[in-house]
């Protein structure tokens, strides 16, 4: 644990912060307090401060968004699904399909609260989807997907787009047509 020399906050180093000395006092920040003071100093001078935009970032945080970077569109093998369900303790039910062959080919329809459920549904930055996705590698995708997990900055409005689906992440913007 540190304490921090403006606020006296505690605080660890997971959460960031800084030790160092003025001169040959010795000092230490609080996150909040060490951003504050890079803020106020970068007001005072026009150079740009990488360290201070990863500390803002740092403290903004990140979000994580699972996209298919293949054609075909995203979609979750079988295990996949089940898995995310059983691990967000959505209770499912498997059905036959309307005839034998479809049932055997793609396997049984799925059903939450009697209606049938598909995991392109899913909000795509679910904490229980980006581990799935992450534990399971390329086991997570089905027929068409290869999915993979994206880091953006969490303060970004942002939307998936895609071509022939194959997706990308992008921020949000106007459009008028």
């Amino acid at each position: 644990m540190n304490q921090c020399s403006v606020c006296n906050c505690d605080y660890t180093d997971d959460e960031g912060g800084i030790d160092g000395h003025f001169g040959m006092l010795p000092v230490s920040f609080c996150p909040t307090c060490f951003s504050c003071m890079c803020d106020m100093a970068g007001q005072f001078t026009d150079q740009e401060h990488p360290e201070h935009d990863e500390l803002m970032q740092h403290l903004r945080g990140v979000r994580h968004i699972v996209i298919n970077e293949t054609y075909g569109g995203f979609d979750l093998s079988r295990a996949a699904e089940l898995l995310y369900l059983e691990r967000t303790g959505t209770a499912y039910e498997l059905r036959d399909r309307e005839d034998r062959a479809s049932t055997v080919a793609n396997g049984p329809h799925i059903y939450v609260n009697g209606n049938l459920w598909h995991a392109r549904d899913i909000d795509r930055d679910d904490p229980a989807l980006v581990d799935l996705v992450r534990e399971m590698g390329v086991r997570a995708g089905g027929q068409h997907g290869h999915l993979k997990v994206v880091t953006i900055p969490a303060d970004v409005d942002w939307i998936i787009q895609d071509y022939d689906g194959q997706e990308w992440v992008a921020e949000k913007h106007r459009i008028w047509k």
